[in-house]
């Protein structure tokens, strides 16, 4: 299902690494496999919990999957498509439904989750919680 989402951001190091061919995907079977991550997320015990706790819905979950792939996240780190990765992780989850519902889902946002799945970011901070931490400084 990830190669299905994510197989046209493969890039050739990617595949090198991974090991993997590129699957050739229509934008309809795209869109299907992105329905069965969502349904995925909404049924699965741990992350339906998160959904349910900020309020969420399976239309919530798309528009961060769509924000994360239009504001520069389109990346597979560690063979794992950062999109999907965001949705199925349940710490990454929890921080970019809570970062919606703050009305805190921007680019700052979007580059600490990619900094997560790199390993150079160890906590995922909101951008007010950034800025009190620099204050202290």
């Amino acid at each position: 299902m990830e190669l299905a989402i994510g197989g046209k951001y493969l890039t050739p190091l990617d595949i090198k690494k991974m090991g993997v061919t590129p699957p050739e995907v229509t934008d309809e079977q795209r869109v299907e496999a992105v329905g069965k991550l969502l349904d995925f997320c909404m049924t699965n015990a741990d992350l339906s919990q998160i959904i349910a706790s900020t309020n969420s819905k399976k239309e919530t979950l798309n528009e961060v999957f769509e924000t994360l792939e239009l504001n520069g996240a389109c990346y597979w780190v560690g063979g794992s498509y950062v999109p999907v990765g965001a949705l199925v992780d349940p710490y990454t989850l929890s921080y970019c439904l809570e970062a919606k519902n703050r009305d805190l889902f921007n680019s700052l946002v979007i580059n600490q989750v990619l900094g997560y799945f790199d390993g150079l970011t160890k906590r995922l901070l909101f951008p007010d919680e950034r800025e009190k931490l620099i204050k202290k400084r």
